[in-house]
């Protein structure tokens, strides 16, 4: 082989790295039936748990009622997180509990999903839902993105989840009636924002795992993540597709915006 070909052969390698830098987070979240997943599993789950309840909402398998629940599921689990990892190690026993809470949400899920009870997608509490839902999926892609890189340590992603569990309880809160008004979609959002800055500084400061140093593969997040604007590497799947507790990731660089502005909406619907 010719040097001029294994350089080229390397380059290409690289390039197809780049393009898909979650590939091998995809395998590990794969295995469901797993006891024991890697902390990126634990994480990657979070992603795809919030990405199932907004698909919920956007085909109508779930009414605002029923993610307000599902959300409350998905602030005990952050908070299960928070705390296992708030002495910056996880031990195998606190991976095996929050395994087994992960896989109660996702039954919890296909149960919500797939009763009788159907919600209107575009009804503005829907609408607010959806919003918040599709916030929580980045925020949590963002920590994923993090503690993959190295950037975002354990007792920083502590603090992160803790912060994740907050949001998602002021959404359980909010929709437990079935209508989200403007002034809580309000809330919801300074605390959606403020959480934005902490994982902006968190995943910029000199702190990262192993000592390591040097840019994230998503350096271009810059402090436009503030206000909104973020790009989503993991595509949502469709309406069946999402209805399986199988955990099956898509790897499309979409761009999404997340940010809602709710002016001129009404109050309650």
């Amino acid at each position: 082989m010719t040097r001029t070909t294994s350089l080229t052969m390397t380059a290409a390698a690289a390039i197809v790295a780049g393009a898909f830098p979650f590939a091998a987070f995809a395998q590990n979240a794969n295995n469901n039936g797993n006891n024991n997943p890697t902390p990126a599993n634990m994480y990657e789950r979070n992603v795809y748990q919030q990405q199932r309840i907004e698909s919920g909402l956007k085909d109508g398998s779930l009414t605002v009622q029923e993610a307000a629940n599902l959300e409350r599921g998905q602030a005990r689990i952050d908070r299960m997180e928070s705390r296992a990892l708030s002495d910056g190690k996880l031990s195998d026993a606190e991976k095996s509990r929050i395994n087994e809470a992960q896989n109660r949400q996702s039954a919890a899920i296909d149960r919500e999903r797939g009763d009788n009870q159907r919600g209107d997608p575009n009804s503005r509490s829907s609408q607010r839902m959806q919003a918040d839902v599709q916030r929580n999926v980045n925020e949590q892609q963002r920590i994923a993105q993090g503690v993959q890189s190295g950037q975002i340590t354990n007792r920083e992603a502590s603090r992160l989840e803790r912060g994740q569990s907050q949001v998602s309880n002021m959404e359980a809160r909010a929709g437990r009636d079935g209508n989200i008004n403007r002034n809580e979609q309000r809330a919801i959002q300074g605390a959606e924002n403020r959480q934005s800055q902490n994982i902006y500084r968190q995943s910029h400061d000199a702190q990262t795992r192993n000592g390591t140093q040097g840019q994230t593969q998503h350096s271009n997040h810059s402090s436009q993540q503030h206000h909104g604007q973020q790009h989503n590497n993991w595509q949502h799947h469709g309406n069946n597709q999402n209805r399986s507790g199988h955990q099956q990731y898509s790897h499309s660089n979409r761009s999404n915006q997340f940010a809602h502005n709710n002016n001129g909406r009404g109050n309650r619907r």
